[in-house]
């Protein structure tokens, strides 16, 4: 019964950011699961012309890739209790929710239409902006307020130009 939070971190704001990005990750990987079979299926429909290849599958799983790959550093960041590595995933998320509004045009021209799913597919490449924008306030909320809490407005500034010195 005690495995579970010696599992998850002490604090109720890393545990929340840890759960959003969790909850981030797997609803991003099922829709980027669903859009590379969408843009497959558009492929072969196609007829699979080789002077034009299609090279958003690779898109795809680099994002799914990067995707995973948040998540361990959000794990690593929590345990380590590193403010740095949480604003660097900031910048991370920030990156990515930049991307996920890019694909959204770069998808519409590559899969017009599809019996696949029930599921729209500017429903799906909408709810991918939205779910990558979550953990930022989660961020912002949770850990922004805890280190408020402890140094105040000019401590915290101190605090985060001591870790940069630190890290230097």
């Amino acid at each position: 019964m005690n495995r579970p939070m010696k599992v998850l971190p002490e604090s109720p704001a890393c545990r929340f950011y840890v759960i959003t990005v969790l909850v981030e990750t797997t609803i991003d990987l099922a829709i980027e699961g669903e859009l590379l079979v969408r843009v497959h299926e558009a492929d072969a429909s196609s007829g699979g012309d080789t002077s034009n290849p299609n090279k958003m599958p690779v898109y795809l799983s680099i994002f799914v890739l990067a995707h995973l790959f948040q998540f361990v550093r959000a794990i690593d960041a929590v345990y380590a209790q590193n403010m740095l590595q949480f604003i660097f995933l900031t910048v991370f998320n920030v990156l990515f929710l930049v991307y996920a509004i890019i694909q959204i045009g770069e998808i519409w021209e590559i899969v017009v239409t599809c019996d696949s799913s029930a599921i729209p597919i500017n429903v799906l490449t909408t709810i991918i902006p939205i779910v990558i924008s979550i953990p930022e306030l989660a961020y912002y909320i949770g850990l922004g307020w805890k280190i408020y809490n402890e140094f105040g407005c000019v401590g915290a500034m101190v605090y985060f130009v001591y870790k940069i010195i630190e890290i230097l």
